[in-house]
């Protein structure tokens, strides 16, 4: 409420009023004369008058604060009330948006999988009869489409999942090195295709409790995610080394490498790197935010900094152990990624 002001002068004027009945008696006894009833009447009365009229005004002025305040609460707890109705309509809104596209990625993943299941049937070289090699060369753009389209939806029920809190892990114990080298393996392919050189540097074994599934998606993601932004003649290495209370698995390649100010952005969901953007390399943004989720579920840490020159190495660091999973309490239809 706003501070009430009374004038100096005023106080003054009034308490010289309050002060004349007073005087005026105490001047008439002094001067030994009879005192003027009607004068003393009449005095007390202007006084009186004056007095009520200036409380009067400050009453009527309190009351107007008063109100102007109750106007205003009012007007807050109407805006207030209007959030907090914006705010569930919008988590409405992001809860129905993540389970549309659990929804149709669920959807979606069925047909993949039998697309992507017949090409390679109708690739295998025993079939009979055999195609000729511009069918084949057909066959074979059909498959690589379907299984990035397969890993996109892939991707997305990742995310589904992480969202509705239905991410479990299964623990076990397992070597780190074997799972990094098997995934230096299974990604040299396509490394070899884009004459991108790929190593494994590692001398384990280097045990820690970990989900292996989770554990190959992450690589996956990283070695996958090198191989995209590595030119011709690059070199990409995969190395684990046992780190203080766990291990320590460093993905470093001589890619584009990111620009300054990024390399805390490069997590977010839906991220694209400015430099990914201007050479309009595809991709969805998703695969460095899934990889710090499997990172932080397992109680980890990922991150990434500039290698000297041109290049990106990314850090993940992980307990020896898996720390208690939390009871999500999620009922409901078990999504597939």
């Amino acid at each position: 409420m706003p501070a009430l002001r009374v004038a100096g002068g005023r106080i003054v004027v009034l308490a010289a009023a309050l002060l004349t009945v007073p005087v005026a008696l105490l001047v008439q006894q002094l001067r030994g004369k009879p005192l003027d009833v009607y004068v003393v009447i009449a005095i007390g009365s202007a006084i009186s008058l004056l007095v009520v009229g200036r409380l009067t005004g400050i009453l009527r002025a309190l009351e107007r604060i008063r109100a102007r305040e109750r106007a205003a609460r009012a007007l807050a707890e109407d805006a207030q009330e209007q959030l907090s109705t914006q705010n569930t309509l919008l988590v409405e809104a992001d809860r129905l948006k993540d389970e549309f596209v659990a929804l149709i990625s669920h959807d979606l993943r069925t047909p993949l999988t039998s697309i992507v299941g017949y090409v390679e049937l109708a690739l295998d070289e025993e079939v009979e009869p055999a195609l000729d090699e511009e069918r084949r060369s057909y066959l074979k753009i059909v498959s690589r489409s379907s299984e990035r389209l397969l890993r996109l939806v892939d991707d997305l029920l990742f995310i589904a999942r992480l969202q509705a809190g239905r991410l479990v892990l299964e623990p076990k114990q397992l070597d780190l090195c074997a799972v990094a080298a098997q995934s230096v393996e299974e990604a040299r392919p396509r490394a070899e295709t884009k004459k991108v050189a790929l190593s494994f540097l590692g001398s384990g074994p280097v045990v820690v409790e970990a989900d292996k599934g989770r554990i190959f998606q992450l690589l996956d993601n990283l070695i996958s995610n090198a191989i995209k932004f590595t030119p011709e003649n690059g070199r990409i290495d995969v190395r684990v080394v046992p780190g203080l209370d766990g291990a320590v698995l460093e993905v470093s390649d001589t890619g584009i490498g990111l620009a300054p100010g990024e390399v805390e952005l490069v997590f977010d969901r839906f991220f694209r790197s400015s430099r990914a953007a201007a050479q309009q390399t595809p991709g969805t943004g998703l695969g460095l935010f899934i990889a710090r989720a499997i990172a932080e579920a397992h109680g980890g840490r990922i991150s990434a900094s500039g290698r000297t020159g041109d290049g990106t190495t990314f850090r993940i660091e992980l307990p020896s152990r898996v720390p208690p999973q939390p009871e999500s309490g999620e009922t409901g239809e078990e999504l597939v990624a």
